[in-house]
């Protein structure tokens, strides 16, 4: 009947596609045969001219044995009909599950790219402000040293510390602003992440019970297809010995 199912974690979708395939030719080689045997019965109907009742109470029995095998059959191709359209089902909920990862991957990637050029305009600015102070420390150092008047040097100092003051308070403004944004951006993002996670999780568990549950469905779609093959190779067994003795 063929070899063992793989085990539900290395399994794919088109490894069960092929399984299935595979009992679907089964059926058709399980009808094939039911229906020579079929026309081996009719053509032994047709010579036997004068049957006794013995024969005809047997011929009967062959037909009515072939019909239940039939009902069978036809109950196996349903079956297999929906375990089909199930599977392809499972096959499309994968496929959106991989694409909603896919996104999801996409759009932490973006954040994690926005986090870093905010934490690199912040090591910028403080750069920038550490220059500004220098500078200006130098041009204070000069304005004091200058042989100018005593009056315009410390207004000048003045001015000149009170805008550096100002500079330092923006800067300092702009990068508590900004840090305050940066730990709000990585706490979204660790939350989207364990978000992630935690979807990730419960959709590897809901493939994993998927593939658990059409193995279970293809073992016993296997089983049931063994024991019909047995009953039609009896049934076809007793049907040559019967002739045999007519003979």
């Amino acid at each position: 009947m063929g070899s063992d199912n793989p085990t539900a974690g290395t399994m794919s979708v088109a490894d069960l596609s092929e399984q299935l395939a595979q009992t679907q030719q089964l059926v058709v080689q399980l009808k094939d045969l039911i229906r020579e045997k079929d026309n081996d019965l009719r053509k032994k109907d047709q010579q036997l001219k004068g049957p006794g009742e013995g024969e005809q109470e047997n011929a009967s029995a062959n037909r009515g044995k072939i019909l239940v095998l039939r009902k069978r059959v036809e109950e196996l191709e349903s079956q297999l009909a929906t375990k089909n359209e199930a599977l392809q089902k499972k096959e499309a909920e994968l496929e959106a599950q991989l694409l909603r990862g896919s996104e999801m991957d996409a759009m932490l990637v973006t954040k994690d790219k926005k986090l870093a050029e905010k934490e690199a305009y912040i090591v910028d600015l403080q750069i920038s402000a550490a220059s500004h102070l220098s500078q200006d420390a130098v041009v204070a150092d000069v304005n004091v040293k200058s042989p100018a008047s005593s009056q315009d040097s410390n207004q000048d100092l003045q001015i000149l510390i009170h805008n550096l003051n100002r500079k330092v308070g923006e800067s300092e403004e702009k990068y508590s602003l900004l840090r305050e944004q940066t730990e709000s951006l990585k706490a979204l993002l660790n939350k989207e992440k364990s978000q992630f996670q935690e979807k990730e999780a419960m959709y590897t568990e809901n493939i994993r019970v998927y593939q658990n549950m059409i193995l279970e469905k293809e073992k016993e779609m296997k089983e049931l297809s063994q024991k019909h093959d047995q009953e039609i190779f009896k049934l076809a067994a007793k049907s040559d010995a019967t002739a045999d003795l007519h003979q």
